[in-house]
């Protein structure tokens, strides 16, 4: 029942509110039009959860940093979004469901001052239509063998935030690393079983080294992945049955790290994550 509950919202939730259509992003070191083995995992968890059908229509479009000359910068772009339509292709992708691939070369940004934490402009977006069709097959698997950590938020002050292990997210992504399944799970049976008590959800995003100017339309989009973070677990529980009256959510784009500065993936990841906020018990 729990893994089916997150397969639909997972499905559901859309990354890019303003747009219909949802959008994954997946990231690439400088200069490499190679697929790295966490993009892969990425991948594969989106198409594992079926984010990523092989029924849907998508759209796969590459970008570059600023570094380098305007036709390298557009070569590279090109490899990586060919890169990952021959990954998708490979994992069972009909070509003609894959109706745009390109690139288009570097995202322009307010300096030109070379800074390697720019990585987030370094990425190919999987765009996915809208208006696909898509037959949802049940293709979660037992999870049995996930022992799930005991955790008690009732001993915790009201207004404490609580930062649950292993919350965590795929990077551009709202969807759940595995690990954070068997967490939502747990509380999900917390608040099932404590009925008085209310909650706050709060999203974060990771890349809080990476200095916006304002009116950067970055601002809005990491908010709106932050808020989207705290939204699927908040869809999770309500389609679990725990009521609305109970759950609240908010977004914080980076604005509150757990690690800064951020000096690799692990760190990254790290803020990636949402955190649990006792309201009321």
């Amino acid at each position: 029942m729990f893994r089916t509950a997150l397969l639909v919202l997972v499905m559901t939730v859309t990354c890019c509110a303003r747009a219909q259509q949802d959008k994954f992003v997946i990231y690439f070191p400088s200069g490499v039009t190679q697929l790295t083995d966490e993009s892969i995992k990425v991948m594969d968890s989106l198409i594992y959860v079926q984010a990523l059908s092989t029924d849907k229509i998508i759209s796969i479009i590459g970008y570059t940093d600023y570094i380098g000359t305007d036709h390298s910068n557009m070569q590279l772009s090109i490899a990586r979004a060919n890169n990952v339509k021959q990954y998708l292709l490979r994992s069972g992708f009909a070509a003609g469901n894959i109706k745009i691939v390109e690139g288009r070369g570097e995202i322009k940004t307010a300096t030109n001052k070379i800074d390697e934490n720019y990585y987030v402009n370094r990425k190919v977006e999987i765009i996915v239509d809208s208006g696909s069709v898509h037959h949802a097959k049940d293709t979660v698997k037992n999870t049995s063998k996930h022992q799930l950590q005991v955790f008690d938020l009732s001993k915790s002050a009201v207004n404490t935030t609580i930062r649950l292990n292993n919350l965590l997210f795929h990077g551009g992504s709202y969807m759940p690393l595995e690990t954070s399944i068997p967490v939502m799970e747990n509380l999900y049976k917390f608040m099932a079983g404590n009925p008085k008590v209310k909650i706050r959800i709060e999203g974060h995003v990771c890349c809080t080294n990476i200095k916006l100017r304002p009116g950067d339309n970055m601002n809005d989009e990491y908010m709106m992945l932050s808020t989207q973070r705290a939204k699927t677990v908040y869809d999770y529980l309500v389609a679990n049955g725990i009521d609305k009256s109970r759950l609240s959510y908010i977004g914080f784009a980076g604005k509150r790290p757990l690690i800064s500065p951020e000096l690799n993936e692990i760190d990254r990841s790290m803020n990636r994550r949402v955190e649990i906020r006792i309201l009321e018990k």
